[in-house]
């Protein structure tokens, strides 16, 4: 993938049925883990449910995050994957990556648990 540490991935998205179960966003390999237990995925969970339904928001995930769970990201074949354990309603408008130093220093979601 070799992206830059000052880069990020910036959704665009409405919640249109809040989140029953995690939800999870990061990077699907051709190994499906990434090589990894819990593949190259972040729990954004908390940003979903403390998201207002209806009203568009901004996600920002520091590429530097994704490669921070170990994951071998030479071997990306999705770049951009959203997970849900339950029911979970929501329109992603775009997704794109940037050259963003000052949104790469935004703290990073935590790992997906192997456990779920």
């Amino acid at each position: 993938m070799g992206r830059r540490a000052s880069e990020v991935i910036e959704v665009h998205y409405r919640v249109d049925r809040a989140p029953a179960g995690a939800v999870s966003v990061g990077m699907r390999c051709t190994d499906p883990l990434c090589g990894i237990d819990r593949g190259a995925m972040l729990d954004v969970t908390k940003t979903f449910r403390a998201a207002r339904i209806g009203a568009w928001g901004t996600l920002v995930i520091p590429v530097s995050c994704v490669a921070a769970t170990g994951a071998d990201l030479s071997m990306v074949d999705v770049p951009f994957a959203v997970e849900a354990s339950g029911e979970f309603g929501v329109t992603i408008s775009e997704v794109q990556v940037l050259s963003d130093a000052v949104q790469a220093r935004t703290p990073c979601p935590p790992p997906v648990d192997p456990i779920r």
